[in-house]
């Protein structure tokens, strides 16, 4: 990424969602995550200047799991899922 870009996101028309894959990569579930929640969770993620991550889709790795399900009061994973941290524009 370059970092001499700035990326001027409006937080207030922003959305967050952890989404799941399952095997055949075909989308299994979502689950909202509120601007509180993402401050919150926000620091388990390699961001670099992507601070409000919405420029890309965040992986969630094993670790992360007890911080989010604590945070976010999410459903535990699936084994056989693959999950993610995903940003949206309000009407997009």
């Amino acid at each position: 990424m370059d970092s001499g870009r700035s990326w001027d996101f409006d937080v207030e028309t922003m959305g967050w969602e952890l989404v799941w894959f399952g095997p055949d990569e075909w989308l299994a579930g979502s689950f909202p995550v509120t601007l509180e929640q993402l401050l919150q969770i926000r620091h388990l993620f390699d961001y670099g200047d992507d601070e409000w991550l919405g420029l890309g889709d965040y992986p969630i790795e094993p670790h992360h799991w007890p911080t989010l399900i604590k945070v976010l009061s999410c459903p535990a994973p699936e084994p056989q899922n693959f999950y993610f941290l995903c940003a949206f524009t309000a009407g997009s």
